[in-house]
């Protein structure tokens, strides 16, 4: 289930960060993603006894939003849990009026390969480069911005699979073979 992030959560969400050393190895990364659940909009993935995962937002203007943090535990990833948190980030935001959807990333300059695999993830849901700005996070630590746009034209939640391609189907890094799909392999309202 996707609901809103509680106050109560932040702990769990703490727990999500620490299984994903691979991502989160860095204690200002670590520090700012625990800050963000405890000041910025959120969403979590909940399993019905623990909080797997969760995304957090900032609207920068009416047009455009930027999903600043989002994780799945370690155990609970390529289920859909990361697919079903973008969908509902989507679906609201959209029905804020908002168009554009942002996300950070380790850009391709980098060699991490838990990153490519974060980078195919969100191209699988949508999102498409806009720009790399190399010296942001530091040297090494270039940094890519991705963009989606939310199309207001599907706001009733059906999916329109005419408009989904095959990587949303199934086979997306991220997403495991049920990219797309819901845990109860039903597919997942496409934005």
């Amino acid at each position: 289930m996707i609901r809103s992030l509680e106050k109560a959560d932040t702990d769990e969400c703490d727990r999500i960060i620490a299984s994903l050393g691979d991502w989160f190895g860095n204690e200002e990364g670590v520090r700012l993603a625990s800050d963000a659940v405890r000041r910025q909009s959120g969403l979590v993935a909940d399993d019905g006894m623990n909080v797997v995962g969760f995304a957090t937002w900032v609207k920068h203007s009416e047009a455009a939003a930027e999903i600043t943090w989002m994780a799945v535990h370690r155990q609970h990833r390529h289920v859909g849990y990361g697919s079903e948190l973008i969908a509902r980030l989507s679906h609201i935001l959209r029905d804020e009026g908002v168009s554009f959807l942002s996300v950070k990333a380790l850009g391709s300059e980098s060699d991490d390969p838990w990153f490519a695999e974060t980078r195919a993830f969100y191209e699988a849901h949508g999102f498409r480069l806009l720009l790399e700005l190399p010296g942001l996070w530091g040297p090494g630590n270039p940094c890519l911005i991705m963009v989606r746009m939310l199309d207001p034209s599907h706001t009733s939640g059906e999916l329109d699979l005419d408009a989904v391609d095959e990587s949303d189907r199934g086979g997306a890094p991220g997403g495991g073979d049920r990219a797309g799909l819901d845990r109860a392999g039903k597919p997942i309202p496409h934005p």
